[in-house]
């Protein structure tokens, strides 16, 4: 594996250990859906989540800003056919959150980003 996918793994690791400790159950990681990937899939209380991880040295702010149209649209493609797939209820309830990860160790928990 490359290196900078290892270290996206480490990342989505330490991610996932976090929103664990936060009462989230993860249900899947790297699921892959047709062309798209969900880094985190869990469950909180009844609602899914759907968790997009991202990793900046320096500019955390550029870390927000680097999910943008085409990148909501590929998690909410992912999501509906990964339900659809699973033969979800068509309104299961979903959410859409963002684990930012720095360089320092820290990491932030955005809920209901899209």
């Amino acid at each position: 594996m490359l290196p900078t996918l290892l270290f996206g793994h480490q990342q989505e690791r330490l991610a996932a250990r976090f929103l664990k400790r936060q009462g989230l159950r993860i249900l899947g990681r790297n699921v892959r859906v047709g062309r798209d990937e969900l880094d985190l899939v869990a469950r909180d209380g009844g609602v899914a989540v759907v968790v997009e991880v991202r990793y900046r040295k320096r500019d955390r702010v550029a870390a927000d800003l680097s999910i943008d149209h085409r990148k909501i649209a590929c998690l909410r493609r992912a999501w509906y056919r990964l339900a659809r797939d699973l033969h979800l209820p068509p309104r299961t309830p979903v959410r859409f959150d963002l684990v930012l990860t720095s360089a320092d160790g820290s990491l932030s928990w955005h809920r209901g980003v899209v």
